[in-house]
């Protein structure tokens, strides 16, 4: 089954290589991530792990079918 909106709140080592697979398997048609700085937003998309970024979780979360926590 495809999810349509996945959202990695940590878009990190273990939120990256989760983002990473799920477009490589094609599990999804799109990933949000949610992050608390914009550099590592910009560098998630940058390596293709996500396609959009948010620094708010309400936002990244609006309309995600799935929600992972990667975060402490």
């Amino acid at each position: 089954m495809k999810i349509g909106t996945l959202t990695i709140v940590g878009v990190g080592l273990i939120g990256g290589s989760i983002g990473l697979a799920a477009r490589r398997y094609g599990l999804c048609d799109r990933i949000c991530g949610v992050g608390w700085r914009q550099t590592t937003l910009d560098q998630a998309r940058a390596l293709g792990a996500i396609d959009e970024g948010y620094l708010d979780l309400a936002g990244g979360v609006r309309q995600a079918e799935v929600v992972v926590f990667c975060t402490p």
